[in-house]
């Protein structure tokens, strides 16, 4: 075989293991060197077959030289040509990043990334005497920071017809689990069925099982009413009616970010009309959101220091005519 000949199959040799996917490749030659990468989540574990998109700058741009997966240790090691790259890093349940890192020479690189990881929790609301699902109550979930303190912001989920409900994707992370409904004494999760009170969320997770029975308060009513639009008063569907309650020192939960921290929640039928479950008493401000027309407080105010105070004192007391109307004219 020529000289000529064994060069042009070494050349295409190199080329194709270039574009291949591999976990690792050996020691740089003279002119290269070598991205060492680790890539884990913030559940803290290793992410195993990360896919690490290697791109090179060639004059203004990146250009794709490389694509290759991380190993059970969450490694990955890549010999390049002297150069700068950029990295883009994508993993399942986990947000996808980007390093940029300049090689020399006959040098190993090392990094890491961190990727934000998500999983989720299911379970049951259900009133601790008869068994019964709960509709339209809240579990929130509060997840523990770095110094093991516990968030004072949940991200929470309301139940559905049957009292089941489903987080959807959540960040990794320990969490302590507290249903919440109108009528019923607030309760966390007692670790029956996991084995700790405390749940812990890795990536990819779908726990279920994590369960919670509540107990009906004695002393309680209802609010009801119903969410209109303009001037012909067009019937609001699936709009969402959000209670807050006083709390015992005289100060309001707080209504942001998001919804804030809502005691609860209830969504308009089709003829836009809503009833809440039973609220035990005390004062409660009343607020209407819908995707499309926004947020509004009881009596068509636009901030919660402007919204009436609703006060339920007396058993079984009904509070009717709590209307939201946007477009109100």
């Amino acid at each position: 075989m020529s000289a000529r000949k064994r060069a042009g199959q070494i050349a295409l040799a190199v080329a194709l293991f270039t574009l291949s996917v591999t976990p690792a490749i050996a020691a740089p030659r003279a002119s290269t060197g070598v991205i060492a990468l680790e890539v884990q989540g913030t559940d803290g574990l290793p992410v195993e077959g990360a896919s690490v998109k290697v791109s090179e700058l060639k004059g203004r741009q990146y250009k794709p030289v490389a694509e290759v997966l991380s190993n059970a240790e969450g490694e990955v090691e890549l010999a390049v040509k002297a150069g700068s790259y950029e990295l883009t890093i994508d993993a399942p349940d986990a947000d996808t990043a980007v390093l940029y890192t300049q090689v020399q020479r006959q040098e190993s690189t090392s990094l890491e990334v961190t990727l934000q990881s998500y999983g989720g929790v299911a379970g049951t609301l259900a009133d601790a005497e008869t068994g019964d699902p709960i509709v339209g109550a809240i579990a929130e979930f509060y997840l523990q920071d770095t110094d093991g303190s516990w968030s004072d912001t949940p991200t929470f989920t309301v139940t559905a017809t049957d009292g089941t409900y489903s987080t959807g994707p959540i960040p990794a992370g320990s969490y302590r689990v507290r249903g919440t409904a109108s009528g019923y004494a607030p309760r966390y999760f007692d670790g029956v069925g996991l084995g700790s009170p405390t749940v812990v969320v890795n990536r990819g997770d779908e726990i279920t099982g994590v369960d919670i029975s509540l107990t009906r308060l004695a002393e309680s009513g209802r609010i009801s009413g119903r969410v209109v639009s303009g001037a012909s008063e067009t019937p609001l569907a699936s709009a969402y009616v959000l209670i807050y309650k006083q709390n015992s020192d005289g100060s309001w939960p707080a209504t942001t970010p998001g919804w804030g921290t809502t005691f609860h929640a209830v969504q308009t039928g089709p003829a836009g009309t809503y009833e809440t479950g039973d609220l035990p008493f005390g004062n409660y401000k009343v607020r209407f959101f819908t995707v499309h027309t926004g947020s509004q407080w009881w009596e068509y105010v636009a901030t919660v220091d402007l919204a009436t105070v609703l006060t339920i004192d007396t058993a079984e007391q009904r509070l009717d005519g709590i209307d939201g109307w946007f477009g109100k004219p």
